[in-house]
């Protein structure tokens, strides 16, 4: 307006830049680093650090990390005194991820900028289970020791067969090497004295599988006759209250898988919803990661919600095929139901070739 004039002169700096800072800058959350160069490979680790700002105790405070993308997972640690929180994962299956950081202040719900990276095709992760093992021995007697192998880089998971699976327990040890199922077996006949004692079992890997180990107990004892057992009177049980129901949230997500009509390549679209109730007793909060496929994009609904019990809340996904081919992804969702702290909405879809005119 003539005659008017509106300076800033007591904000700016010499160079234009302005350094006002505002007085109550709000609660915010960092994700740090956003991106990494060269890509990583599969089977390799990447750390990562959320950081509290503009708080007044950022100490001691929860954090959850969430991956979503070809390796789903959350993650949670607490902040040191500096507000500082360090996460580290490992790339089971190559592809893309989606990472970000969750925390809460106060009634807020703080979500950080998002991290993308791409890991690399490389050795496949394994994983050693020890679960047909047993949990007990006796001194001086043949103990049967069994573990199984699996590729855990694929989906589903694949048995290892003619892989060497090395076992130790209490000074002895045995190999054996995978059948069919993955699954090895020997023997050992421990001699130590009575106690327990960890058992563990590897696979050493090699250029296309990586190592991998599993622990677990053994107790042994010493064989002793078995007295005849003297008929004790049963005493009467003393009746109990019965417990008040607790107070936790329930997800109920429905449906669990969408397979969207055919739709031409970089042309056509099709649009579907799934819904989030809480079937629960208490107050159900979460997060709907965000995906960065280029078939499947989260339109309506998505980032942090939450629902009282009986609510519900809709979510819309979008599928844009960019050429033709068959597409896959998911849609990780994260909350704090205790019996299921995350699940996953399949996706498919087809493209298919553009009409010719």
């Amino acid at each position: 307006m003539p005659g008017r004039s509106t300076t800033f002169d007591n904000y700016s700096n010499a160079d234009g830049t302005c350094s006002f800072v505002p007085v109550n800058p709000a609660p915010q959350i960092v994700l740090s680093p956003q991106t990494f160069t060269p890509s990583p490979t599969q089977g390799e680790s990447v750390s990562f650090t959320a950081t509290l700002r503009n708080l007044s105790n950022v100490a001691n405070v929860p954090v959850s990390l969430v991956v979503a993308g070809a390796n789903n997972a959350v993650y949670n640690a607490t902040t040191d005194a500096n507000g500082n929180a360090a996460f580290t994962y490992t790339g089971v299956v190559s592809g893309a991820d989606q990472v970000l950081a969750l925390a809460s202040a106060g009634s807020s719900q703080l979500v950080s900028n998002v991290a993308n990276l791409a890991w690399t095709a490389g050795a496949h992760s394994t994983f050693v289970s020890l679960n047909q093992s047993p949990a007990a021995g006796i001194v001086g007697a043949p103990l049967n020791l069994t573990g199984s192998l699996v590729d855990v880089s694929v989906s589903p998971p694949v048995a290892l067969s003619g892989q060497t699976l090395s076992f130790s327990v209490a000074q002895q040890s045995c190999q054996a090497v995978t059948d069919k199922t993955g699954t090895a077996s020997c023997s050992v006949t421990p001699t130590a004295s009575a106690g327990a004692y960890a058992l563990v079992a590897t696979f050493a890997g090699d250029s296309s599988y990586l190592s991998s180990n599993a622990n677990s107990r053994i107790d042994l004892t010493v064989a002793v006759p078995t007295p005849t057992a003297t008929a004790t009177p049963t005493a009467t049980a003393t009746p109990t209250s019965t417990p008040t129901p607790s107070q936790q949230p329930s997800i109920y997500v429905n449906p669990s898988a969408i397979n969207f009509p055919p739709r031409a390549g970089d042309r056509g679209t099709a649009t579907r919803k799934f819904r989030i109730r809480n079937d629960g007793n208490a107050e159900l909060t979460g997060y709907v990661m965000p995906l960065s496929d280029t078939g499947f994009f989260v339109i309506r609904g998505g980032g942090y919600f939450s629902l009282a019990p009986g609510a519900t809340r809709e979510v819309t996904v979008r599928f844009r095929p960019p050429q033709a081919g068959n597409f896959t992804s998911n849609v990780l969702i994260v909350c704090n139901d205790p019996s299921h702290p995350q699940l996953s909405v399949t996706l498919s879809g087809l493209g298919t070739p553009r009409p010719k005119r």
